[in-house]
């Protein structure tokens, strides 16, 4: 229970460091957490954020893009999760294309709207909820 506490803590931390950009230092936990789990979905989708939002566009479409195989591969038991975590994946790529591409994203406030109303576990709703 303490190990889910302190996990827990640390990946609310990761998210307000890249609040208040401090992305370094986000990054540095994001992956001391991958190397204790390097093959968690939940970890790896955080460093494409991380990479995101600190504006490293090629690094995040690259993370996400694994991360998305990595789920693939080896979905999680709930179908719920699995169905949460390839449209945020699918989103986040496909906003990084358009950005990418100069071409102008779809309405992108419905898409999270809609992601958002999906059954998941708590705290990778959390986690992973768009504006």
């Amino acid at each position: 229970m303490a190990h889910r506490l302190v996990r827990n803590f640390k990946l609310m931390r990761v998210q307000s460091l890249c609040r208040k950009g401090k992305y370094d230092r986000a990054r540095s936990i994001t992956r001391e957490l991958l190397s204790e789990n390097p093959f968690s979905i939940g970890y790896n989708m955080l460093l494409a954020d991380v990479g995101l939002f600190s504006g490293d566009l090629c690094s995040a479409k690259q993370q996400y893009t694994v991360t998305k195989e990595m789920l693939e591969k080896n979905p999680p038991k709930s179908k719920d999760d699995e169905a949460y975590y390839s449209a945020y994946l699918d989103f986040r790529v496909l906003a990084i294309e358009c950005h990418i591409l100069g071409s102008t994203l779809p309405p992108w406030d419905d898409f999270a709207a809609l992601l958002n109303e999906l059954d998941a576990n708590r705290m990778i709703k959390r986690l992973f909820q768009l504006p």
